[in-house]
């Protein structure tokens, strides 16, 4: 992840309605975050690379520690039932194959050079 996507994370203009689905699980977030995250850039793709790293950023800084407050361990069992995952596959099924490789590269990313 890049110093510039880094210090983006602050700057999501959907953050609030964001920790507001992974809360309460609103669906209404479900319907317009793909249009949010289409976004022409100077580089002639539809997805903004810092965009997509902030919020995957975000949700792994929410999940990580709702589970710490929660006591809980990383399972299958566990993430399975997070919003996260229904925010997630929703993308996924959303998404045509460059956004869907937009997000799995952020998810990588976050993987290979963890910012948490």
């Amino acid at each position: 992840m890049t110093m510039k996507s880094t210090q983006a994370i602050g700057k999501l203009p959907f953050e609030n309605e964001l920790l507001h689905f992974l809360e309460s699980r609103n669906s209404d977030l479900l319907v317009v975050l793909p249009y949010w995250l289409t976004s022409s850039s100077k580089d002639g793709s539809r997805f903004s690379r810092a965009t997509f790293d902030s919020l995957i950023l975000l949700i792994g800084k929410y999940v990580s520690e709702q589970l710490r407050v929660r006591g809980q361990r990383p399972t299958v069992g566990v993430i399975s039932k997070m919003p996260f995952m229904d925010l997630l596959m929703h993308l996924v099924h959303a998404f045509c194959n460059e956004g869907r490789y937009t997000l799995f590269q952020a998810m990588v990313d976050q993987l290979r050079y963890p910012c948490i």
